[in-house]
């Protein structure tokens, strides 16, 4: 997550403003939707077209336009439901293309509520057309799908889940409750947060945060029965604060939002695609620092693969703690990587410590078996 919004900020984004958009789909098209790949990406390419449109608007038949945006697929909601939904930045504005000019950049106004409501309404119809030609969907619209009604705590995917336990009520305090800025027919779309082009600091936090994954550890608790408690993000209609898992329950909720195998979760689309003709004309050039100093000799950077942020850098830029800063005040830097057992061995012995590997214990099994093991 830190590390892919880095190279985003570092590699991809202009120094042109951004905007968050999230689209959200209804309940009953969520399940049909995480499970086939195919259809996940092309609702997106058709969320992604109707933004570009709705920027490209006012230059339509006077210039070529070509926007650009960066995807994040989320295959689940806070409460690790299986909820896939999108959450897109896109350049807030559009880049004018001219024969033999260079390439500009026009800011776009903030999206009205009608406007994103008639956005969410493209979406909406293009969507449900989409899923009746696949023969996902009735004439009528009905899913032809249903969810497994397997074990109790596997039903209504997308609801409240009841039969996972009681849940901790609160005051009911109206959080949570209040229409989208865009909603048509359970599509919700949402265009709120814009970061400005000179904020680069806080385009990484948000793009963080559009990488995020759907739970930290930080609310998780365990009950007093056993049970985890997952707290959510803000408290339902209902005023419930909390939901009750057990660790199996746990397990099985994380497993069905993992991806399937080969599956990118992060895309790129117009001029910030990898292909597109004009994108080495506006992503960012990274900073190359050299030591030209006449003892300096290269350093082998073994913290970091090709192309990434190594750990000391990233720790500097999420919690701003430089773990290369040395006690005496220099900074601390490898010399070499040292690979020969002979020369490992001598250097321990130098220093006085254990030339000997660590003993490997035994694998144990769970405690409750130990005695079925050891009788065996």
């Amino acid at each position: 997550m830190a590390a892919e919004a880095a190279h985003l900020v570092d590699r991809v984004f202009p120094s042109v403003p951004v905007r968050h958009w999230v689209l959200s789909l209804p309940f009953d098209l969520r399940y049909v939707l995480a499970r086939q790949r195919g259809l996940l990406s092309s609702v997106l390419r058709i969320f992604i077209d109707e933004v570009f449109l709705r920027y490209g608007a006012s230059f339509k038949g006077v210039a070529k336009v070509q926007g650009g945006a960066v995807a994040s697929i989320h295959r689940g909601d806070s409460a690790l439901r299986l909820s896939p939904h999108f959450h897109v930045l896109f350049l807030d504005g559009i880049y004018v293309l001219r024969d033999e000019a260079p390439l500009s950049f026009v800011a776009s106004a903030t999206p009205s509520d009608p406007e994103l409501g008639r956005i969410a309404g493209r979406v909406a119809r293009r969507v449900r057309r989409l899923f009746i030609r696949r023969g996902l969907l009735t004439d009528d619209g009905e899913p032809l799908e249903q969810p497994d009604e397997g074990l109790p705590e596997e039903r209504a995917f997308f609801g409240w889940l009841t039969q996972d336990g009681e849940v901790i009520l609160s005051e009911p305090s109206g959080a949570g409750v209040g229409a989208s800025r865009g909603e048509v027919a359970g599509f919700s779309v949402f265009a709120s947060e814009k970061v400005p082009a000179y904020d680069r600091e806080r385009l990484e936090k948000l793009c963080r945060y559009a990488a995020r994954p759907p739970l930290a550890n930080e609310r998780l608790r365990e009950a007093n029965d056993g049970r985890i408690a997952i707290a959510l993000k803000k408290p339902r209609r209902g005023g419930e604060t909390h939901a009750f898992l057990s660790p199996l329950q746990l397990i099985r909720r994380i497993s069905s939002l993992i991806p399937p195998a080969g599956m990118n979760l992060i895309r790129y689309f117009g001029i910030l695609a990898p292909a597109a003709k004009h994108r080495a004309k506006v992503v960012p050039v990274p900073k190359v620092e050299l030591d030209l100093s006449p003892n300096s000799a290269p350093e082998p950077d073994v913290s970091r693969p090709s192309g990434g942020v190594d750990w000391a850098s990233l720790l500097r830029r999420v919690y701003d703690l430089d773990a290369l800063r040395c006690p005496c005040g220099g900074r601390i830097r490898i010399l070499s990587v040292i690979e020969d057992p002979a020369v490992i061995r001598r250097i321990l012995g130098h220093l006085k410590l254990s030339v000997e590997p660590a003993p490997r214990s035994r694998a144990r099994a769970p405690p409750e078996d130990e005695a079925l093991f050891e009788s065996a």
